[in-house]
Formats: C-alpha cells, structure tokens, sequence
C-alpha cells in the first residue's frame, strides 16, 4: 500500500510559492528491488521510479509526464 500527501495551490501568493506540494511512500516490503525516478529508456517522456521484483518488472507506483500529467 502506498499513501500520498499532496497540497495544490491554483494560485500562490507570491511568485516564489509552490503550487503543488507532494510527499508519497511506498510502504511496502522495504528491501522490494526499485530503480530510483529517473526518464523511462523507451520514451523519455516519463519520470518515475520503477518495480524491479521479479514477475512485476516495470510496474510503478507514482509518476509524471513531461506535459504534467502525473498518475
């Protein structure tokens, strides 16, 4: 099970603001074999972290497109 935290600000009030602030943790087995978040090799268009136990290789558990859609 993963939880997610997340703050959205449509509009900061100063321009040093964040307009979205997230915190995610990926509670499960803590030794689960992952590749940190970096662009995916076959497309560059995605950034997240990968699974890496064997059998769900590749699955992922959060992240983001260039054009800003994040799942």
């Amino acid at each position: 099970m993963c939880i997610l935290f997340f703050k959205f600000d449509p509009r900061p009030v100063s321009k040093n603001a964040y307009r979205l602030i997230l915190a995610a943790n990926r509670d499960e087995y803590y030794h689960r074999p992952s590749k940190s978040a970096d662009f995916w090799d076959n497309s560059g268009e995605i950034l997240s972290g990968l699974d890496m136990e064997e059998g769900k290789e590749g699955g992922s558990w959060l992240g983001i497109s260039k054009k800003g859609k994040m799942a």
